[in-house]
């Protein structure tokens, strides 16, 4: 499963709730990707939050639609029902020939095995 820069177009609940889900959904052993924006985006400003983590791009072709921005125990809390198999903090400085400067966290999780009950 691929969640790339997708997840976070909610508020924090809402990717919460789509973290949830993700774990429902996949079958023991699967493995997801999820990107998260990262508080380190220059557009993260804790002042201008609806909740702590969203913030509501007010212009441009985003206008209305929710940004969540997490920190790094933000993501390994959300994803504390997986296996962290891998978790890179990624700062890309051009996009499409435009210079930016953007944060992302990429990870790479795995749903464990249920562990079973051996009672004898």
């Amino acid at each position: 499963m691929h969640c790339f820069h997708t997840i976070y177009h909610t508020d924090f609940a809402g990717v919460k709730k789509a973290i949830d889900e993700i774990h429902r959904v996949l079958n023991e052993n699967g493995e997801a990707y999820i990107t998260f924006n990262s508080k380190d985006n220059i557009s993260f400003k804790e002042k201008d939050t609806i909740d702590g983590n969203t913030i509501i791009k007010k212009s441009e072709i985003e206008e209305g639609i929710p940004h969540c921005y997490v920190d790094e125990k933000e993501v390994e809390d959300l994803l504390s029902a997986f296996e962290i198999i891998s978790m890179s903090k990624i700062t890309e400085y051009t996009r499409k020939g435009k210079k930016v400067c953007r944060v992302h966290y990429y990870t790479h999780v795995k749903k464990g095995m249920k562990k079973m009950n051996v009672d004898n």
